[in-house]
């Protein structure tokens, strides 16, 4: 399993790209992230954490069910991936793991190793 955090601000005072897809299974689709279908592929079953700032913890977080390849021409890479997450408590609160660099957006596919990343 594997898992990725992402750097997302807030605009007009919600998530950038994160959109409600179905209330009562708490599904989220979370657009248009800059990885590759290999890597998304590598995430189905593992888990995405969203924060404000790599120092600040996690404010959402869920298992990853799928993704969605997107093409986004208004950007400067336009082959994005929409992930598709089931948003559990567990997502929240957690630290940045992975790449932390300052022009680091992602964290890049990192390794499972928390409690909950490891129950099926």
């Amino acid at each position: 399993m594997a898992a990725i955090h992402f750097k997302c601000e807030y605009v007009d005072g919600r998530p950038l790209g994160l959109a409600l897809i179905d209330r009562a299974q708490h599904r989220y689709r979370s657009c248009c992230w800059d990885i590759t279908e290999e890597e998304a592929h590598a995430l189905v079953g593992g888990w995405m954490y969203l924060h404000v700032a790599k120092r600040e913890e996690s404010y959402f977080g869920g298992r990853v069910l799928g993704y969605e390849r997107v093409r986004r021409d208004d950007l400067p890479h336009p082959d994005r991936v929409a992930l598709i997450v089931e948003s559990r408590e567990e997502g929240r609160g957690q630290n940045w793991r992975g790449a932390d660099h300052v022009r680091a957006y992602t964290s890049g596919v990192v390794g499972t190793n928390l409690p909950h990343e490891l129950e099926p």
